[in-house]
């Protein structure tokens, strides 16, 4: 069950009192005008450790910056918003903590002035805790990835996944079915899922869609192809464009991102992937080792 702890605006930890005090004139409410980050506290020897920290805070600059907002802080404050948040924690657990840039006063969608930084956590499992990766059944969706001269797909903003809303409902055979979409953008390639960006094997290749495939710039997809992939230099670990067909042709297939973490994909409509992959096992314990 989702129990956030305590918040922090605008580098003040808040009193539970005044967490639900947003105008219903804001533009954040009526408009949906935010940008946010999910950032990832593991549980190490050290203590809690956000995990690729100025990955995220730089990321959510960039969109910052793109989304029209005013005055972009330094890196230091977002660090003490994320420290005094910390602060607050009694105990030391995996942690999710959300950081979202939003009006919380009255505005317009043509707003432009400074923006409220909020922040707060809540207890995650991770998949390393487990010491598995997660499975579950993928499907191509019908809505396609918004295109990035309609929409600036690498602007991690909540507009932006409405987008992932409607491709998660498109697949859903039930209500509860856990499908999880593939996009194409409007090439016809594949672009990413909901929230996390695809990677497929095929023999000693590990291939990703390019950014310029309509993707969100993916800081765990990074993280693979920049320092994992270090690690394990007998793959070749690539950006290509992707077809359909190379998917279904592929070893295996498995997402990742800062929420997902790691998912294999054991089949896709039709098509199914034999399972345990030993590459994909091979890269689940190297990223397990950065971050113990």
């Amino acid at each position: 069950m989702f129990k956030p702890n305590l918040s922090v605006i605008n580098g003040v930890i808040s009193e539970k009192k005044d967490q639900k005090l947003v105008s219903i004139y804001s533009p954040s409410f009526q408009y949906g005008l935010t940008i946010f980050e999910g950032i990832r506290a593991y549980k190490t020897t050290n203590g809690l450790k956000p995990f690729l920290l100025k990955e995220h805070i730089s990321r959510l600059l960039r969109s910052w910056k793109l989304l029209g907002f005013a005055n972009p802080p330094d890196q230091d404050i977002i660090n003490y918003d994320i420290n005094t948040l910390l602060s607050t924690l009694d105990n030391v657990e995996n942690i999710y903590i959300k950081y979202i840039v939003a009006y919380l006063n009255e505005g317009t969608w043509r707003t432009f002035e400074t923006p409220d930084r909020i922040c707060f956590s809540f207890k995650s499992e991770s998949i390393f805790e487990r010491n598995q990766i997660r499975k579950a059944k993928g499907s191509i969706s019908s809505i396609k990835r918004i295109n990035s001269n309609a929409l600036g797909a690498n602007i991690k903003c909540g507009a932006n996944y409405i987008n992932s809303r409607l491709a998660v409902m498109d697949v859903q055979q039930a209500e509860f079915n856990d499908v999880i979409p593939i996009m194409l953008n409007e090439n016809g390639m594949i672009a990413e899922s909901s929230g996390s960006a695809l990677f497929i094997i095929k023999d000693n290749f590990v291939i990703t869609p390019t950014l310029s495939s309509d993707i969100l710039r993916s800081i765990t997809r990074e993280y693979l192809l920049n320092h994992i992939s270090k690690k394990l230099p007998h793959l070749t670990f690539l950006e290509n464009d992707i077809f359909r067909w190379d998917l279904f042709d592929a070893d295996a297939v498995f997402l990742v991102g800062t929420s997902v973490e790691i998912i294999e994909l054991t089949q896709i409509d039709f098509f199914k992937f034999k399972s345990d992959n030993i590459i994909l096992k091979d890269i689940f314990n190297e990223f397990k080792n950065s971050i113990i």
